[in-house]
């Protein structure tokens, strides 16, 4: 795509304002992945500790005069590579303007309005951010960016950068102490346990574990989901669930166990796990891309092979969704997203789609696509979106697809 900074500025423009088409994002996105400077600027002129300036900067501008300066931009000149700075710059300057133009349509809305409804229908994706419960009941925030180190009871060093949380162990102790790392709604976070084990963990989740593992074995409790890496060792790796004790040496594996779903999921990545259902006696064994689901309504299990890179997208920054109903598609983006859901049409909960999305983009594209498949209408009100069935959708058996 031509490097044109009045396109580009377009696209941006209608990307705020969730005016932008399927072709038009997937422009954008291709731009944006032709250099590091592209989606840094991006990332600049979308950020919303700037739409304060940039509307002031249209306020200094009357509607004949941006018009003018529009058209202009319209037949540009042959465009040379701008240096990254100028680009930014002459972007920042065209953006303002444009967005009067594309904001729904209505180029006479006063700008402190538009800039409240850009706001208020901007739902951004989470991020690292999550609550850490020492021993002794003191709760420390993880969200602050600052590196840090502190010294738990017995000894047992923990080590906060940008990767997560660290605990180094001293091998003398003798004292079991438990910590707890619970996950808000819109947040995720990394945990390194004292025997290596790395501990993805997805948004409205909690772990609890000891800071050193000092029986003969390595025991932790999961609510929520997790990506598990586990070191290898001696001592077996036991997590703990509502559903399921879950025993492993030494593999990679997704658990997923959220109180309110109808169906928990542990999905096998690699090695071999042990998997015994509460109040059942048999072990189940799984081996590699193997899952086992487990419906908490009717007590019934049953052990498939599957396509694990839809069930660990999350963890590579991905949402993957394979056949989903609308409904259980719009309880995992809440997670992340921090919304809540409205069925003008209660039956739409069971409608049916595919498809794969950046996990750290912004919702707004995310539904510009269900709404392409045709089948769906969405409405941003504040941190709520409201879905309807689309009136000319013919209700055929087809599942959606959008990427």
């Amino acid at each position: 795509m031509q490097n044109d900074i009045y396109i580009i500025s377009v696209l941006i423009a209608k990307f705020i304002t969730k005016n932008i088409s399927v072709d038009e994002l997937q422009d954008l996105e291709s731009w944006k992945q032709e250099s590091p400077e592209n989606e840094l600027l991006f990332k600049k002129l979308t950020a919303s500790e700037n739409f304060a300036q940039l509307h002031s900067m249209a306020q200094r501008y009357d509607k004949e005069t941006a018009w003018k300066t529009l058209k202009k931009a319209i037949h540009p000149q042959p465009v040379f590579r701008l240096k990254t700075w100028y680009y930014y710059a002459a972007a920042a300057i065209l953006l303002p303007l444009l967005l009067l133009f594309f904001f729904k349509g209505r180029a006479d809305a006063p700008v402190s309005q538009v800039s409240k409804e850009l706001q208020a229908n901007r739902i951004i994706p989470g991020g690292n951010k999550a609550t850490l419960m020492l021993d002794d009941g003191s709760l420390i925030d993880l969200e602050d960016e600052e590196a840090f180190q502190l010294e738990e009871k017995e000894g047992t060093k923990i080590k906060k950068d940008s990767l997560g949380l660290r605990y180094e162990s001293d091998a003398e102790n003798k004292k079991i102490v438990y910590n707890q790392i619970n996950v808000p709604k819109g947040g995720e976070y990394t945990i390194v346990l004292s025997d290596g084990t790395r501990v993805y963990l997805n948004a409205m989740s909690s772990l609890r574990y000891p800071v050193n593992f000092l029986t003969g074995f390595r025991t932790v409790e999961l609510t929520g989901e997790a990506y598990f890496e586990v070191k290898k060792s001696d001592k077996a790796f036991i997590v703990l669930t509502k559903d399921s004790k879950i025993e492993v040496l030494g593999t990679s594996f997704n658990v997923s166990t959220y109180p309110e779903d109808e169906i928990v999921r542990t999905t096998l990545v690699e090695g071999r796990v042990k998997i015994q259902l509460i109040d059942e006696n048999e072990e189940i064994v799984l081996n590699p891309s193997e899952q086992i689901a487990f419906d908490r309504n009717n007590k019934l299990f049953s052990v498939k092979k599957v396509d694990i890179a839809s069930y660990i997208a999350w963890k590579e920054g991905l949402f993957y969704f394979k056949d989903w109903r609308l409904k259980d598609i719009m309880i995992y983006l809440s997670r992340w997203y921090d919304f809540d859901v409205e069925y003008a049409n209660e039956s739409i909960q069971l409608f049916r789609f595919g498809g794969k999305f950046n996990r750290y983009d912004e919702l707004g594209p995310v539904l510009n696509l269900l709404e392409k498949t045709g089948k769906i209408k969405t409405e941003i009100k504040g941190k709520t979106i409201i879905l309807c069935k689309n009136k000319n959708y013919q209700n055929y058996e087809k599942k959606a697809e959008f990427n």
